[in-house]
């Protein structure tokens, strides 16, 4: 696979390989669509060293604290980690699963799901607009969106139900 621009985004986006299928290739370097320039990189010289992400109890959840907690790690850290949010491990577990499953599949079966669901119901992309972006991201995402039921049943992969 030649890595020009529009090689690489008809085998990412619209063969449906995304990341994953670029990752498989084993290529022996990175195409330059993905290594940013110098001047956007982390400065490691601003980083500020914390014990830990913050952890977020979520047995109070509506409590004021829990949400200014929420504001501040949004505000500095930009993610958080929820804990007592009250969904049980085994959910979280198989979801996981599932979703490792699906980015196993072959990559003709992932294309036939993003040419044939509703993008309001299910969303397979890899960066968030490959054909806009000056350098791409190391992304790939699957989102399912619970509207029914109904589109459930007639969209969602069976892998992922």
């Amino acid at each position: 696979m030649s890595s020009t621009p529009s090689n690489l985004t008809y085998f990412l986006v619209n063969q449906a390989n995304g990341v994953k299928g670029l990752a498989d290739l084993n290529l022996p370097t990175v195409p330059p669509q993905y290594i940013q320039p110098l001047q956007a990189r982390l400065d490691h010289t601003k980083i500020v060293p914390q014990e830990s992400i913050p952890i977020i109890d979520f047995t109070n959840w509506e409590d004021p604290v829990v949400q200014n907690s929420i504001f501040d790690a949004a505000i500095e850290w930009g993610f958080f980690q929820v804990v007592n949010h009250g969904i049980p491990s085994k959910v979280i577990d198989d979801l996981k699963a599932s979703v490792h499953r699906f980015f196993e599949l072959p990559a003709a079966e992932k294309k036939s799901l993003k040419e044939n669901s509703p993008s309001e119901v299910v969303r397979l992309a890899t960066s968030f607009s490959p054909h806009a972006e000056s350098v791409l991201e190391w992304k790939d995402y699957l989102q399912l969106v619970y509207a029914s039921e109904e589109k459930i049943q007639a969209h969602w992969p069976a892998i992922c139900k």
